[in-house]
Parts: C-alpha cells; sequence; structure tokens
C-alpha cells in the first residue's frame, strides 16, 4: 500500500509541476520561450500568474520529497535522498522566486545541479541507461550562455525537467507494478 501511495505523489508531483508551467504560461501572454526562464513566471511584481507557478513548485517539491521518502527509497535508498533534496530545491525555488534576484540564481542553480546529481546518482545505483538523459540537458544550457539561438533559460530549464522523467517515470511504474502484484 505504501508502494501504490508513494507512486501516485510521484505522479501528482509531475502532474502539478506541469501544469502549472503551463497553465502559468497560458496566463501570461508576454511569456517568451527565447527570451525569458520559467522563473519569471513566478516573479510577483511582473507576473499575474506568479501564485499559480509559484505555489504549483512549492506543491510539486513536496510530493517529490513524499514520493522519494515512501516509494522511490525502496528501489534506489540512495537516489531516494538525492531527489528528495530536488524536491526541497524546487520549493526553494518557488519559495525564494525571481524577486529575490540573486539568492532566487543561487536555488535555481542548485535545482538543476541536484537533477543532475539526482539522476547520476540513479544511474550508479540502479545502472539505468535513461538516467543517462539528463546528459542532453547541457546543450541547451551552453546554447542559453553563449546566446546561440535563444538568450533565456525557459528552454534549457524545461528540457531539464524533461530527461529526468524517464528515469523517474520507470520508477513510479515499477512501484505501481509491486503493488498491483502484490495485492493479488
Amino acid at each position: 500500500m505504501a508502494s501504490r501511495k508513494g507512486a501516485l505523489f510521484g505522479l501528482a508531483a509531475i502532474m502539478t509541476l506541469y501544469l502549472s508551467i503551463f497553465l502559468s504560461i497560458l496566463l501570461s501572454p508576454w511569456f517568451n520561450w527565447l527570451n525569458n526562464a520559467l522563473s519569471d513566471l513566478g516573479h510577483v511584481g511582473v507576473s499575474n500568474a506568479a501564485y499559480i507557478f509559484n505555489s504549483g513548485l512549492l506543491l510539486a517539491g513536496f510530493f517529490v520529497i513524499l514520493y522519494s521518502a515512501i516509494s522511490l527509497k525502496a528501489e534506489a535508498p540512495l537516489t531516494s535522498y538525492f531527489l528528495a533534496f530536488s524536491g526541497f530545491s524546487l520549493q526553494l525555488v518557488g519559495t525564494l522566486n525571481e524577486t529575490y534576484g540573486g539568492l532566487h540564481f543561487a536555488v535555481s542553480v542548485l535545482l538543476f545541479m541536484s537533477l543532475l546529481a539526482s539522476s547520476l546518482v540513479y544511474f550508479a545505483e540502479r545502472r539505468s541507461p535513461l538516467a543517462l538523459l539528463v546528459l542532453i540537458a547541457i546543450i541547451p544550457w551552453v546554447m542559453s550562455f553563449e546566446q546561440i539561438v535563444f538568450s533565456g533559460q525557459a528552454i534549457p530549464e524545461i528540457i531539464s525537467s524533461i530527461v529526468v522523467m524517464p528515469w523517474i517515470i520507470s520508477t513510479i511504474g515499477r512501484a505501481l507494478k509491486k503493488n498491483q502484484e502484490k495485492n493479488k
């Protein structure tokens, strides 16, 4: 039962994160994928969708922490600590939103570095090649910093979040399957 509940928290994290991002984008006609960061959606002084964006990050981070503690810990104990820290970092990005300037930048870097670390630890712990997809995210980050094609961070940010999803979704699927087999 705990495995199923934990897996549902993982699914809730994914749905909450992307729903809040895309709803915030829909409510922000000024947002531009090439020139903005996703965090611009959470700037309280600029975005009318800031409360949706920041609340979504807080709630999604909470669900990631619960998923890590309840479900992922059984499959990949070390990774569960790293991913829980990523969930906490996600909450920091929502709390210390863009109105906090340099502090927001620091927690944003912490979030993306923690996602990289979580993926690499999962690869080391479970030998899942899906975890190495995170390395793809390096390319758009370099393109952004070098201002090749685009200058904003929204594209590297969304790609960074998407490339960690395959290994996370696979762990959620295994937890649900394990629970289903246990209930037979």
